[in-house]
């Protein structure tokens, strides 16, 4: 398996550890539970951003406004090359 690996697979384990009765002497059930909800929003923020940036048409992260201000600088190029 080559690539990044998910951004799940990072944090999954340290919940199972910080879930694990050995450690369960230092936190309590509220901090577990802050624990678990802190994650789930995490995974749920990057979700959003990656299905919004799979497509790069549509969305927060539009490339039609990146692309738009290139046509100037374009012009801007083309016209001092051309002197």
């Amino acid at each position: 398996l080559t690539g990044p690996r998910p951004v799940w697979s990072v944090s999954e384990p340290r919940f199972l550890v910080e879930s694990d009765q050995e450690v369960l002497q230092f936190l309590n059930s509220l901090q577990l539970r802050l624990l678990f909800t802190m994650l789930v929003g995490v995974f749920s923020g990057v979700a959003s951003v990656i299905v919004d940036i799979a497509d790069p048409f549509r969305g927060a992260y539009r490339i039609t406004p990146t692309v738009a201000q290139l046509f100037p600088l374009r012009e801007a190029l083309v016209l001092d090359v051309a002197c």
